[in-house]
């Protein structure tokens, strides 16, 4: 009787030890430089993410709430991933002070990991090289298989651990770089989201944001006296960006 009692108690045990792990993520603070710097904050588990990217300093940073952050160019927004969808990004980020949902499609990120033993250590983890071309940029990233994640800042994805750091090649201006690392994280926050609102594709979305900017050229070229427009060429409209050509783009 008491070995019988035994058993169910350690069978309670590792049942509720299983569930607490369960509940354990994993939260990431970037550095981040785009247009302006400011900050990115990443909270995973094993199969999917949220990424709020356009915090400020002084912001709540496990929001995940009402876009309402904005600096210049830099635009403020959420990415959402799951492993089962992994050719695909929800995106929720602000143009104009309105949301837009939207559904981008990938293809697979082709990394090439480093053949170098090399390593570097970020924030006390060790971490590998890789390299990808991605949308006209070629990013070098360093990713830790200590934390068994696939996720990263922004859209990476798919290394065989946490990624710390990526940095643009073309634009040493744009990186983004770990400085604060929480895992086991514990939060009631669920990585889920409601699919169904994800109805615009990126394709449409970067087609209104150009002809957005285009007639706000043409506004500001019409308010200035002897001032004439001159449409962006497609080669220079991204030029500094980090997705400097999207896959339909022919140019």
């Amino acid at each position: 009787m008491k070995l019988l009692s035994k058993k169910i108690f350690f069978i309670i045990f590792l049942s509720f030890a299983f569930q607490l792990y369960g509940q354990n993520k994993l939260y990431v603070e970037y550095d981040v430089r785009i247009y302006d710097s400011t900050i990115g904050i990443l909270i995973a588990d094993k199969t999917s993410s949220f990424y709020e990217e356009g915090l400020t300093t002084n912001k709540n940073k496990e929001s995940m709430g009402k876009n309402m952050f904005s600096s210049g160019d830099f635009t403020h927004s959420i990415v959402y991933q799951n492993i089962k969808k992994p050719e695909i990004n929800y995106i929720q980020t602000e143009y104009n002070d309105e949301d837009y949902f939207i559904k981008d499609s990938i293809s697979t990120m082709k990394w090439e990991l480093s053949s170098s033993e090399k390593t570097i250590e970020i924030q006390g983890y060790k971490c590998n090289e890789a390299k990808l071309n991605f949308r006209g940029s070629t990013y070098v990233a360093y990713y830790t298989n200590q934390i068994p994640t696939t996720f990263g800042p922004w859209k990476f994805k798919g290394l065989p651990g946490l990624i710390l750091k990526v940095e643009s090649q073309e634009n040493p201006t744009i990186y983004w770089r770990a400085t604060k690392i929480i895992y086991p994280y514990t939060t009631d926050k669920k990585l889920s989201v409601d699919l169904n609102k994800f109805k615009l594709s990126l394709k449409d979305y970067i087609k209104y944001e150009d002809s957005e900017d285009d007639a706000q050229s043409r506004a500001l070229a019409a308010k200035s006296y002897g001032a004439i427009y001159v449409q962006i060429p497609d080669d220079m409209r991204r030029e500094k960006s980090r997705e400097r050509k999207y896959e339909w783009e022919t140019w």
